[in-house]
């Protein structure tokens, strides 16, 4: 790049800089004031721009740019709208008080039911007794042995006058760090200031290697002391230690949080075993070893007579776990983890993990645990989507369902779909002289009598279309002819002709001489309803969900009220924070991004200072980013133009004058 479009790069820099830290200059609007807003309005509640913040923190981080122009705001909060009515009327119809919803919500919350007991009845219990402290201390004092080590200043050259030079120099008072910037030829101490740590005596230095007389030496320096030139292997050292640390024990009092650290955990699998063994007994739980010996993963059908066989009885019947439980648990696992099961350790262990769950959900409701469990968001997350999801079973599954009439009216229709075209697979043999068409159809009719494929090809590969030995397949009535075209001759010929028949030689359209075979003849065929029912199910349980939860949601709108405040949505993101997401985005090369940000203060802030901010960056990116010049120019006029007195004139005369002609500022 020459110096003048370096130079001329400089200064756009300059000016987009200078443009980020004037937008960075507007006073930020009062985040408790706009977090206040209503953003929408529905009978019975709202929707704040505090709630929708709440919900936009949900979304990853990955797809929350969909979300961050005037369209996507608009849909999301739409979405939130709905969601909070939709659970309003679930509510209202009392879905949350049905048994069926109940037992499904009890279901999916029996984890955190069981963790709730766990931190209550086992973590917040477990205590490490001052004589296991002191026991682990004294049985393992070799793990609190710290090794005598050494820390020194180091310089290595590959030659003695160069340590000799560097010697000289740090003893007449020239600062370490600039000798050994210049002398060092130790990348590892250079790369750590100079400085080695952690030499503990074993004839190994950190970043030098195996060197026991370098070790020696540094082992018997004094303190404080530049010692060298010290020649090892093949390099030269000088150095000064300045710490040595001698070998000690570290006391009891400066590990006992480590040592409570190893023990907790050991001693918290010792009362969530006793807790298993006591719940075991108070609710008189046993394994029944022969149902379990028989159960095998591997094949469904032999599963089928002991599906309702009981592994685990119990006098509580929330405690009895099945064959079928166990199944439902299997289907859940990784297919790693599902090849595992044929090891009956692995099913005992399986059984076992679900048994201690059932335990601990069972007691922690039985202790009250019920508002701890759902002060836990997911919990509460979970209560909410059984309710919705019973809600929507009802109003829009059940009712999307076709019956008889509607699945064979849609057969009907669309019978195309079910149906396979008539079409051939054939041979066509093409020469250009009467002759020896005539000749390789007789060769061709013997070949056949005889069952002679090898002798077919070889008479199809001396033909004008030899290609795949002129064999054309899947060819439906009245197309053309893949390659050979819409020859109707031919094409009549290969209609006319019978299965596995050659037919009489013809003449094509250019003179050519010509006979078919046909190899293969393939009627039309439709497919019974009873073959695609299923499919059509499908299709058309889909189509009638999303017709029926579009007018649920109209209806929905209009029995609560909905008013949306579209005109609140452009304005709840300030320009200052779409300034910054703007620089985000170009921070990331995500240029696209930033000029839809842009677009927003453009249209949404004209304030005669914002407006023309974001219009001057967009056309600084098109200029600089994006190769867009000439947009760049148009938009940068278009500052001249409508906005005359802004501070970013000038700004725009040298942007437009650059692009145009080159301009160099420090020519001028």
């Amino acid at each position: 790049m020459s110096k003048k479009k370096t130079n001329v790069r400089i200064v756009h820099l300059i000016i987009f800089m200078s443009l980020i830290l004037l937008t960075m200059e507007v006073n930020a609007t009062d985040e408790r004031v706009a977090g206040a807003i209503v953003l929408a309005e529905f009978n019975g509640g709202e929707i704040t721009k505090a709630d929708f913040d709440k919900e936009f923190e949900k979304i990853p981080l990955m797809y929350r740019s969909r979300y961050n122009t005037v369209e996507g705001r608009y849909n999301l909060l739409n979405s939130i709208v709905i969601a909070k009515i939709f659970e309003m009327k679930a509510i209202e119809r009392g879905v949350d008080l049905r048994q069926d919803v109940i037992d499904n919500i009890e279901r999916g919350l029996q984890r955190y039911y069981a963790m709730e007991y766990r931190r209550q009845d086992i973590s917040d219990q477990t205590m490490v007794a001052e004589r296991d402290i002191q026991n682990y201390y004294s049985e393992n004092i070799d793990r609190f042995v710290e090794s005598a080590n050494s820390t020194i200043k180091h310089i290595m050259t590959s030659t003695e006058d160069k340590a000799r030079e560097a010697m000289r120099l740090l003893n007449t008072g020239t600062d370490f760090f600039d000798v050994m910037n210049q002398f060092s030829e130790n990348n590892f101490s250079k790369r750590h200031q100079g400085v080695i740590r952690n030499i503990r005596g074993n004839s190994y230095i950190p970043g030098v290697g195996k060197d026991e007389i370098f070790d020696n030496q540094i082992t018997d320096a004094p303190l404080n002391i530049w010692q060298g030139p010290v020649f090892s292997v093949d390099s030269y050292h000088i150095f000064m230690v300045t710490e040595r640390r001698l070998a000690r024990t570290k006391p009891l009092s400066e590990v006992r949080d480590e040592i409570i650290d190893r023990l907790k955990p050991i001693k918290e699998l010792e009362l969530r075993d006793k807790r298993v063994a006591e719940l075991k007994q108070k609710y008189n739980v046993s394994v029944d070893n022969e149902v379990l010996s028989n159960v095998n993963f591997g094949d469904d059908r032999d599963l089928s007579d002991i599906r309702d066989g009981i592994v685990v009885h119990s006098q509580v019947e929330g405690l009895t776990i099945t064959v079928e439980d166990l199944r439902v648990n299997y289907r859940q696992l990784s297919p790693q983890e599902r090849s595992q099961m044929n090891n009956p350790q692995h099913l005992n262990r399986m059984l076992s993990e679900i048994l201690e769950n059932s335990l601990f959900a069972f007691e922690a409701k039985q202790k009250g645990y019920s508002n701890a469990v759902m002060e836990n968001q997911e919990a509460q997350q979970i209560r909410r989507n059984t309710i919705l999801n019973a809600l929507f079973d009802e109003l829009v599954i059940q009712k999307s369902i076709p019956d008889s009439e509607q699945i064979e009216a849609f057969y009907r229709k669309n019978i195309n779909n079910y149906t396979s075209r008539e079409n051939r697979t054939v041979q066509v043999f093409i020469f250009d002289k009467r002759g020896d068409a005539r000749k390789a159809r007789s060769n061709i009719v013997r070949a056949i009598k005889n069952d002679d494929e090898e002798m077919i090809n070889e008479i199809a590969n001396q033909s004008v279309y030899s290609e795949n030995n002129a064999v054309i397949s899947g060819l439906l009535r009245d197309e053309r002819v893949p390659i050979i075209g819409s020859d109707e001759s031919i094409i009549t010929e290969i209609w006319r002709t019978g299965h596995g028949e050659v037919s009489a030689l013809r003449k094509d359209s250019s003179g050519r001489y010509f006979f078919v075979r046909v190899i293969e003849d393939n009627p039309m065929v439709i497919l019974p309803l009873s073959q695609v029912e299923e499919k059509i199910v499908f299709q058309l349980t889909r189509q009638n969900r999303e017709q029926n939860w579009t007018v649920l949601q109209e209806d929905l709108r209009q029995e609560y009220d909905v008013l949306v405040h579209r005109d609140r949505i452009i304005v709840m993101q300030t320009p200052e924070e779409l300034f910054s997401m703007a620089e985000e985005a170009q921070n990331r090369k995500r240029f696209n991004e930033a000029i839809q940000y842009y677009d927003q203060i453009i249209e949404y802030h004209k304030n005669n200072d914002d407006d023309y901010k974001a219009l001057f960056m967009k056309a600084f990116l098109l200029a600089e980013e994006m190769n867009q010049a000439d947009v760049a120019v148009t938009l940068f006029e278009k500052i001249l133009a409508d906005y005359p007195h802004s501070d970013l004139h000038e700004s725009a005369e040298f942007m437009i004058k650059s692009i145009k002609e080159g301009y160099d500022i420090f020519g001028e």
